[in-house]
């Protein structure tokens, strides 16, 4: 995490790709990363939340298809643009 803050604090674009297949089907869908859980103790006992919730990297796209990707990353490389200007125009 601290890699990633202090990436962030130079203005670089960090952003994970996570491709999880052109399969549609409502089987694999439930396989997302988007839907797994872990499991965790707190003073004994279970609580339950998305893998995705602590994922360390602030950007992250999930792909289902690999024909998106450039549209995909066009869209988070205009977004980064926007908010660089925004912080530009704040600073």
């Amino acid at each position: 995490r601290r890699i990633v803050r202090e990436m962030t604090e130079k203005n670089i674009l960090l952003v994970m790709i996570i491709v999880e297949g052109n399969d549609k089907s409502k089987a694999k869908m439930k396989d997302s990363i988007v839907n797994m859980k872990e499991v965790s103790f707190v003073n004994g006992k279970p609580k339950v939340k998305h893998f995705i919730d602590d994922y360390p990297f602030p950007y992250y796209m999930v792909l289902q298809d690999m024909h998106n990707l450039p549209e995909v990353l066009g869209d988070a490389l205009k977004q980064w643009f926007e908010m660089m200007a925004q912080n530009q125009g704040q600073g």
